[in-house]
């Protein structure tokens, strides 16, 4: 199994996408989960308008008979004979109003699960029926045979009591009730509070410290990569610079030997006494100058060496980086999907706080909430812009780099042929050495031909001197190549 540090880019920056992805997966279920509490006909919020409905339903009419209790006084009233019948209509119609919501609230299992229904089953409801009954049964019977004596007496006795025991009742209802609502309000103000806690923490200690944490870690991974590559690049520059100056050196000491065996077949010319000492001199020069050049040729053909490996590794750099600017717009896109949620959840968190405005008062709390989440959704809008201007800044030092690596990929290709040029230079001189070493040789076989071969030596001399200065030129643009390509290597060094 491969370790931490042998991944890929890639993988590595997969696994940062994954952790944040989690981290926001983890945030949006917090989120939607306290939405989903909290809103509108959510669970709080039919607790809250269920214990506002049982108060006003508690109220006149229906469950309230203080209209039954009014209408029984005004029946009792013998001013009020010619409306006996629309009075006990009236009533009448007040009592299956009354069992009918009475049975509804008696019904809903979330009014019975709540304090309210004691006193609304236990305190109200028998003085109200026994209510009914004695006016139904005693009441009406009484005042529709005149007898308002009797009828006075039920209204001031029985009914006003059963009355007022109901009417206590229906008061501890309300209290009980708006008690009972505070309590739901508050707790939902908690769990708001509690959930607004949990995502706070959520926020600054699992994507703040662990995204960063993480990021570092594979930051200084993939700086780790990168500085290897590098490392090894600048090695290789510095080998070269070294190579170039050896070959320079060379190139000056057989520039200096040709102008010294010049001048010796100068001499030889002009003192002919001179001439079989001068010749065994030029054949022992011409034999070292062959040995030089044969050192150098070899010396050349492992700098061509070098530089085709050179030309390898910077290739390989090349594609490491290419891949790595694919990998950086990978995440300009993760990041630009970011961007997107966080603009949705910014519309949901302004369509919350819309629906919280309808709900007037009782969605003040959802209101505030709705608004948390507005700036949460801002918030990582604004982190997802900054990454994005990161990325687009590693991208543009990315296209900076590949371009300085192609550059560097022409030079080594530049150098290459120079190469190439100067150990096709160096053959000539190795051939040329060998042919005046045989010229030598010749003459002092042959005195009378030593001023021919003498002529032919200066010649070939020429040639040798015109060889090595250009070689030097073409070592000199090598060097220039090699420092340029280890500025370069400083460059990408600096952007790692």
């Amino acid at each position: 199994m491969k370790s931490f540090k042998q991944w890929t880019v890639k993988a590595k920056l997969a696994l940062l996408v994954g952790i944040f992805a989690t981290g926001f997966a983890i945030f949006a279920w917090v989120a939607l989960s306290t939405l989903s509490t909290l809103k509108v006909n959510g669970p709080y919020y039919q607790k809250i308008v269920a214990g506002k409905d049982i108060i006003a339903d508690v109220l006149p009419p229906p469950e309230y008979v203080i209209e039954s209790y009014l209408l029984s006084l005004r029946m009792a009233d013998p001013a009020n004979r010619a409306e006996l019948p629309n009075l006990i209509a009236r009533s009448h119609q007040l009592r299956d109003e009354y069992n009918e919501r009475h049975d509804y609230w008696n019904s809903l299992t979330l009014v019975r699960d709540t304090p309210m229904v004691g006193h609304l089953l236990d305190d109200s409801y028998p003085p109200a029926i026994k209510f009914f009954d004695i006016r139904d049964n005693e009441l009406i019977p009484a005042v529709q045979s005149g007898n308002y004596t009797r009828a006075q007496q039920l209204v001031r006795g029985a009914l006003k009591t059963n009355y007022d025991q109901h009417r206590r009742g229906v008061d501890q209802v309300v209290k009980t009730a708006t008690l009972y609502n505070k309590n739901i309000e508050t707790e939902a103000a908690d769990a708001v509070n509690e959930r607004t806690l949990w995502l706070t923490l959520l926020g600054l200690g699992l994507i703040g410290p662990l995204g960063i944490g993480v990021g570092w870690i594979l930051g200084r991974s993939i700086s780790y990569t990168l500085n290897g590559t590098v490392g090894a690049l600048s090695t290789t520059s510095a080998q070269m610079a070294a190579t170039v100056e050896q070959h320079e050196r060379t190139a000056i000491n057989q520039s200096a030997a040709v102008h010294e065996t010049t001048t010796t077949m100068d001499e030889l010319d002009a003192s002919f006494h001179q001439t079989a000492e001068m010749v065994k001199t030029a054949a022992e020069t011409a034999q070292q100058a062959a040995s030089a050049a044969d050192n150098g040729l070899e010396t050349v053909r492992q700098t061509l060496d070098g530089m085709r490996s050179l030309k390898v590794k910077v290739g390989a750099v090349a594609e490491q980086i290419a891949n790595l600017s694919e990998q950086t717009g990978q995440i300009g896109t993760i990041t630009r999907a970011v961007g997107d949620l966080a603009n949705q959840t910014n519309m949901l968190a302004l369509n919350a706080a819309v629906e919280a405005a309808r709900a007037g008062e009782h969605g003040k709390g959802f209101g505030v909430v709705a608004a948390e989440i507005r700036k949460l959704a801002d918030e990582s809008k604004r982190s997802a812009e900054r990454i994005g201007a990161l990325v687009e800044e590693i991208k543009r030092s990315t296209d900076a780099t590949v371009m300085a690596t192609e550059a560097g990929s022409k030079t080594v290709d530049a150098d290459i042929q120079l190469a190439e040029e100067t150990a096709y230079a160096f053959n000539g001189i190795v051939q040329a050495s060998n042919t005046a070493s045989e010229a030598a040789q010749q003459t002092l076989l042959a005195v009378p031909q030593q001023v021919a071969a003498v002529k032919q030596v200066l010649v070939a001399m020429e040639s040798l001197t015109r060889g090595a200065k250009e070689t030097a030129d073409g070592l000199g643009q090598t060097k220039e190549s090699v420092q340029y390509l280890r500025e370069a290597t400083a460059q990408l060094q600096t952007l790692v």
